[in-house]
């Protein structure tokens, strides 16, 4: 059975999602900047799915990552959490607010779960990304 557009949609920006927040921790200081900026996008079409929650799942697990790293891969993670909360508090969207309830409330979709140090679940690599 044929997965529908809005699905292909949701299931390619899962799998870039997840790559991203992987890459954006990598050792490699040219992977980063490109991941953060790439981050950028991937919020943009989390607010174009209204999928506001996602969002600010992702600005709360950057925060996160980035209260257990130091140096520039603290600082790639910081500044990708603060574009992403300016374009969530911009008119470049649609105004979304983000509701900060509770952390609870705002847990990453287990379909974009960043898995620390080991390999990326298979529904998130970069090979599924490509089939």
């Amino acid at each position: 059975m044929e997965s529908s557009p809005a699905d292909t949609v949701y299931d390619q920006t899962d799998a870039v999602c997840g790559f991203l927040l992987e890459a954006i921790t990598d050792e490699d200081g040219r992977v980063r900047p490109s991941a953060k900026r790439a981050l950028k996008s991937t919020v943009r079409t989390y607010d174009a799915l209204e999928e506001a929650e996602t969002n600010a799942a992702i600005i709360e697990e950057l925060e996160r990552m980035a209260a257990n790293d130091s140096g520039k891969q603290r600082k790639h993670l910081l500044e990708a959490k603060e574009d992403a909360e300016f374009f969530m508090h911009s008119g470049i969207g649609r105004m979304v607010k983000v509701s900060r309830r509770s952390s609870a409330m705002n847990q990453i979709p287990d379909r974009i779960m960043r898995v620390p140090m080991r390999p990326l679940p298979t529904h998130l690599s970069v090979a599924h990304v490509a089939q």
